[in-house]
């Protein structure tokens, strides 16, 4: 009877050494900043160009440069904005030429390119392309 009451008493101190055991630290995860993007959408015309620059907290200044085929040779607008102070930014390009307040826009747009470069305020840069058929 004895060796029955020993045990427990043995249990109860051995018990907070037990839980006192080291136990893996949990470290809160690092908060990652949002990777800048594009995404670039054509009118069924294929006369307006529609470029939505996205997750831009981080951002300091980015460039963007349209590359495409209209009016069977080569075609291309370029842009800089270096002053940022939304996250979201939107740009409605015309494919075509403008002179004397009258635009006339490309025929047959294809193979279009856009190329966006971000540099990011902690001097990070990065660089996304989509092309469009």
């Amino acid at each position: 009877m004895f060796k029955y009451l020993l045990l427990p008493l043995l249990l109860l101190t051995l018990a907070p050494s037990l839980s006192l055991a080291q136990s893996p630290v949990l470290k809160p995860k690092a908060k990652v900043a949002p990777v800048p993007d594009i995404v670039v959408r054509l009118s069924p015309a294929r006369t307006y160009l529609s470029l939505n620059f996205k997750n831009l907290s981080t951002v300091k200044s980015f460039n963007y440069e349209v590359n495409y085929t209209g009016n069977n040779q080569a075609q291309g607008i370029f842009g800089q904005v270096s002053k940022i102070k939304t996250n979201l930014l939107m740009r409605q390009l015309f494919l075509g030429t403008c002179s004397k307040k009258v635009c006339v826009s490309h025929k047959g747009v294809k193979k279009l390119t856009v190329t966006a470069r971000f540099t990011q305020k902690n001097g990070k840069k990065t660089t996304r392309i989509v092309t469009l058929p």
